[in-house]
C-alpha cells in the first residue's frame, strides 16, 4: 500500500510542477500581453487617427475663414472706394460752386 501511495505522491508532485503543464504560465501571460498592446495601439491608433481628423478640420475651417475674411475684405474695401469717390465727387462740386460765386463777385466788382 505504501508503493501505490509513493507513487500517487508523485504524480501529484509531477503535475503541479508549471514545467509539465500543458502551457507554461509564460506562456499564458504572453497570449493576453498582445491582447492587451493590440488594444493599447488600437487605442493609440484612434488617438492619432483623431488629432489628425483635428488637424485637417481645423486647416479647412482656416482656409474658410481665410476666404470670408478675403471676401469680407474686398466689400469693404470696395465699398470704401466708393465712398470716397463720392466725397471727392462733392468736394469737386462745392469747390466749382466756389469758384462760380468767387467769379461772379470778381465781374461784379
Amino acid at each position: 500500500m505504501q508503493g501505490a501511495h509513493a507513487s500517487f505522491k508523485h504524480g501529484l508532485q509531477a503535475c503541479a510542477r508549471p514545467s509539465n503543464f500543458p502551457v507554461s504560465s509564460k506562456r499564458l501571460t504572453s497570449f493576453k500581453r498582445p491582447a492587451a498592446i493590440n488594444t493599447l495601439k488600437n487605442s493609440q491608433e484612434a488617438k492619432n487617427e483623431l488629432k489628425e481628423e483635428t488637424r485637417r478640420d481645423q486647416q479647412e475651417m482656416q482656409k474658410g475663414l481665410e476666404n470670408v475674411l478675403k471676401s469680407q475684405g474686398q466689400e469693404l474695401k470696395n465699398s470704401l472706394e466708393k465712398k470716397i469717390d463720392n466725397v471727392e465727387e462733392k468736394i469737386n462740386s462745392v469747390e466749382e460752386k466756389i469758384a462760380v460765386k468767387n467769379g461772379r463777385k470778381d465781374s461784379s466788382s
